[in-house]
């Protein structure tokens, strides 16, 4: 039976459960977490005797008497960068990182002292931001995307409170914190707002003839894989100083090279974050993570003979590109941040 009593009212009832059983009952909290409620009971039995007992009962082994709020500061980041030192950029930890307010009521809300907090990381979509990871492997081979980390990943509260910061992950990700909190017999799981770690305002770069798009793999869709074009094109994403750029690039390099065009590979994936070209989360590409960097292969010359190109194409233009490393199979061309 359910007992909702204010403090001070009393409620009769009969029991006919026979002699010298327990009586169950429930009653219903309305009171703070971790409040003693203290019950008298008054016994009539059929004869007349009277009985009369006091019984204690603690409200916070009622499930449901916790509110949690799960608070970033931020929920739009950077992924976090590693680029070779003479390109590094000028990232400062805020734009990755940021700090986590836990905090933990009762019903009424009144912080709570003394809960237990343990925090854990949720993928929201594993294929954020251009990965395509699992979608073409048995699933035995399929490797989980790493996390971001969530530091210190436990505490408990003071005065309501559990500070923690949240660190993004160096791919694109759309992650979420969880929340296990538990208090004197009440626990409650609870989930924070997406928390998106990206590169933002990417463009794809546009490719016309005589130029091509190649490059993609089974993990990261390009405009042509193994012959055939593959949709959508998550390999040619690039910064808006960049698109402009390499539009230069396209625009003289037939004009003063005979007609002559470049295959354009990788730039980087939609979101940018790292690039794991083998699909497997991790590098070889060191850089592509932000839209300042283009893989190009050649047409009708050696890479020798196009890097010269480009080099005489930039006398017109210091600021074109920064730098070109010559890779061996292809051209790597270091663009300027916005």
């Amino acid at each position: 039976m359910i007992l909702s009593l204010p403090d001070g009212s009393t409620q009769s009832f009969t029991y006919t459960g026979g002699t010298s059983a327990p009586i169950p009952f429930s009653y219903a909290v309305s009171e703070p977490v971790g409040s003693t409620l203290t019950f008298t009971a008054t016994a009539t039995s059929n004869s007349g005797a009277t009985s009369k007992q006091p019984a204690t009962a603690t409200a916070n082994v009622i499930a449901g008497g916790l509110n949690v709020t799960i608070t970033p500061a931020k929920v739009l980041l950077e992924p976090r960068l590693r680029h070779r030192a003479d390109v590094k950029p000028s990232q400062v930890a805020s734009a990755y990182k940021t700090p986590v307010d836990i905090l933990v009521t009762d019903m009424f809300g009144v912080a709570i002292t003394g809960a237990s907090v343990s925090l854990t990381i949720l993928t929201v979509d594993e294929g954020f931001g251009g990965h395509d990871h699992g979608n073409w492997l048995p699933p035995k081979l399929i490797i989980p995307k790493p996390k971001g980390i969530i530091f210190p990943a436990s505490g408990t509260t003071i005065t309501g409170h559990v500070f923690t910061e949240y660190i993004g992950n160096e791919i694109s990700s759309l992650e979420k914190i969880e929340a296990n909190v538990y208090y004197q017999g009440c626990s409650l799981t609870a989930t924070s707002s997406a928390i998106t770690s990206e590169i933002s305002n990417l463009t794809q770069l546009a490719v016309n003839s005589p130029h091509f798009k190649i490059g993609g793999t089974d993990a990261h869709h390009g405009n042509n894989w193994n012959g055939f074009p593959t949709t959508p094109d998550n390999n040619h994403w690039v910064s808006s100083s960049t698109a402009a750029k390499m539009n230069i690039i396209m625009t003289e390099y037939p004009k003063k090279f005979s007609g002559a065009g470049l295959y354009i590979n990788d730039a980087s994936l939609p979101k940018g974050g790292r690039f794991d070209a083998k699909g497997n989360w991790l590098d070889p590409h060191q850089t592509h993570r932000r839209g300042i960097d283009i893989d190009v292969h050649t047409l009708d010359s050696t890479s020798q003979n196009v890097k010269s190109r480009l080099e005489l194409i930039k006398l017109s233009d210091k600021d074109l590109f920064r730098e070109i490393l010559d890779e061996g199979n292809h051209l790597h061309i270091y663009f300027y941040p916005n």
